[in-house]
Formats: C-alpha cells, structure tokens, sequence
C-alpha cells in the first residue's frame, strides 16, 4: 500500500508544473508588434516567424488574450543582428565550426505599471559544421535558436531571471 500511495504521488506530483511567471493582475492583454529586421543578411520571413513564435508563447503560456488594439502589455523589437561566423579555423584556411547568431532588441512595455517601458537584448547562437552549407541548415539554426530566444526573452519578461 505504501508503494503504491508513492508512485501515485510521484505521478500526481510530476503533472504540476510551476511556471514561475509574474503578470500584474491588472493586465488581461498583449500585443506583439511586428518584428524588423536591421540587418540585411536575414532571411525575409525571420521577422515573421519571430514574432509569430513569441505571441504564441504569449498565447500558449500566459492568461493574457492578444489584442491589437490598446493592449495592457507591448513587446517591440528588431533583429539587430543575423551572422555566419567562423569558430574552429584550421591551417588551410579550412574551418570546421561555423555559428550562426541571431540578435534581437526588445522594447516592453506593461501599460498596469508605472515603470518605464523596459528595453534590452537577447542573442543566441547554434554550431554547425564547417563543410556544411548554410542554405542545407539554415531552417533548423533559425528554429532552434528563436525558441531559445523567445524563452530567454520571456523569462526576461515575466520572471527576475
């Protein structure tokens, strides 16, 4: 009996998740302005699918409803930064790492507070291999990283992380 009351609580125990998370009760909605991109290099619908990635994590995980009109939080930003960079260079001129690197500047700002709209940086990066061509990898860097990006961005948002 008692093996059996502590898987059941082991299960029970593992389906509650704590997110954490700090919203002003006073704000029912969000709205995520359409990201821009500042930098050439960018594919054309990395804007598009930041911002789309973003107010679904705003969506999925959070009790605010989206509005475009008068919304009590706003995110804004821009992709400051997309590059290649070369990190593992060999004699030869060979390299055998590449990264890509993503940044984005985000302005928020919570209409139920007093605070000044709050803006800072995220950036983050993934490896691929040297003799690999961008194109060949390009759609799963840009999924990888802008998942680690909305989740950085978010924590920063609604959490003291």
């Amino acid at each position: 009996m008692e093996k059996l009351l502590f898987v059941l609580t082991l299960l029970f125990s593992s389906c509650y998740t704590f997110t954490g998370i700090a919203i002003s009760p006073e704000a029912k909605t969000f709205y995520v302005q359409p990201f821009t991109a500042q930098t050439a290099d960018a594919p054309p619908n990395l804007s598009e699918i930041f911002t789309q990635k973003l107010s679904d994590r705003l969506r999925n995980d959070t009790p605010l409803k989206q509005s475009e009109t008068d919304a009590d939080i706003t995110f804004k930003g821009v992709i400051t930064s997309y590059r290649v960079t070369s990190e593992a260079p060999q004699a030869g001129g060979q390299t055998t790492v590449n990264r890509l690197t993503i940044a984005v500047k985000i302005t928020l700002e919570d209409k139920t507070s007093e605070e000044e709209p709050k803006t800072f940086t995220a950036s983050w990066f993934e490896d691929f291999p040297g003799d690999t061509n961008l194109l060949d990898v390009q759609d799963q860097l840009i999924e990888d990283i802008t998942d680690q990006l909305v989740e950085n961005i978010f924590n920063k948002a609604f959490t003291n992380w």
